[in-house]
């Protein structure tokens, strides 16, 4: 019979302690989902308002650029506007009186420009045979005729064209105005060449 050595002594083990949380848990309850999503959704809201605010902002910003720029560009277009009317008139008179000019050359008589301030008109009439061409130019309300000879206003209303293409009289000068802005068509007396002067602006009074 084989003796047997001392029992081995089992290590004590103390009980673990219950802990206190799920009677906690169960005495105060655990957050809800619901409370907590509906800061987030609210916190979400804030910041879209927040950003939809700074784009209102943004956008009133760009528009009152817009504003400015336009008015501060359409006295800019209005004087482009007037320019283009005035130099279109100008080519129109200029090519008139070069039409006069070849009529009275090739038909050997005298052929006239009538300028007609009131009506913005001019027609080209042969002095012999008292016909006028039915091709007119009529110019822009807006523009204005005054003819000057020898570098003062004068109250003929007539350019004469000379069978040689000479202009009856003296150098004759046609000043077209629209508004603030000038050009001159130059007829020279001894030739009857046509020439075009460079546009000029008023002295503005104020």
């Amino acid at each position: 019979m084989m003796a047997t050595g001392p029992a081995t002594a089992r290590p004590h083990v103390r009980p673990r302690p219950a802990t206190i949380a799920p009677v906690l848990r169960a005495a105060v309850g655990t957050p809800r989902r619901g409370t907590r999503g509906r800061m987030e959704g609210f916190r979400q809201s804030s910041d879209r308002h927040s950003a939809l605010g700074m784009t209102l902002v943004e956008l009133m910003v760009v528009m009152a650029i817009v504003v400015m720029m336009v008015g501060m560009s359409v006295p800019a277009l209005g004087r482009y506007a007037n320019q283009m009317r005035l130099k279109a008139a100008t080519r129109h008179v200029v090519g008139f009186m070069l039409l006069a000019r070849s009529m009275a050359i090739s038909a050997h008589t005298d052929h006239a420009v009538v300028i007609d301030p009131g009506q913005h008109r001019l027609t080209v009439v042969n002095l012999d045979s008292g016909e006028t061409l039915e091709q007119a130019v009529r110019l822009p309300s807006s523009v204005t005729v005054e003819l000057r000879v020898g570098g003062q206003p004068s109250k003929e209303t007539k350019v004469v064209f000379r069978p040689t293409g000479s202009l009856m009289g003296r150098t004759t000068a046609l000043v077209l105005s629209d508004r603030k802005q000038h050009q001159t068509v130059t007829i020279t007396g001894a030739t009857g060449a046509v020439t075009v002067d460079a546009p000029s602006l008023a002295n503005d009074p104020g």
